[in-house]
């Protein structure tokens, strides 16, 4: 077997919804640490690959939202992308198996102490 090619005879195809905005946001005159938009707590930014140096994955400690950031555009706009959770997809991957389509993924499960 190839270097890099585990499983690949086992890919198959997610349609998926995300949720998506700019930041910052129009009109804002400042470029502070962004903040989640579900509960605007800081989000914490790790960018894993040094290769991309405008990309990032942006945490939420307090709801447990998952985020890519990249950017920035021509307008020095970051664009801010809602991750779904494992769980979410795995469950859109089941109902694919069983002829199901078009059907929405919810994002990660919010932490209920959150609020």
């Amino acid at each position: 077997m190839e270097p890099g090619r585990a499983g690949s005879e086992a890919r198959e195809s997610l349609t998926l919804e995300l949720k998506s905005l700019r930041w910052p946001s129009p009109g804002s005159e400042t470029m502070d640490q962004p903040s989640c938009p579900e509960c605007a707590s800081l989000l914490d930014l790790n960018q894993p690959d040094e290769e991309s140096p405008g990309e990032f994955l942006a945490i939420c400690s307090s709801c447990r939202l998952w985020y890519l950031l990249g950017g920035p555009s021509e307008e020095g706009e970051m664009l801010l992308l809602e991750l779904p959770s494992l769980a979410a997809v795995l469950k859109m991957a089941r109902g694919s198996e069983q002829g199901g389509s078009g059907r929405r993924v919810p994002g990660r499960a919010r932490n209920p102490r959150a609020r």
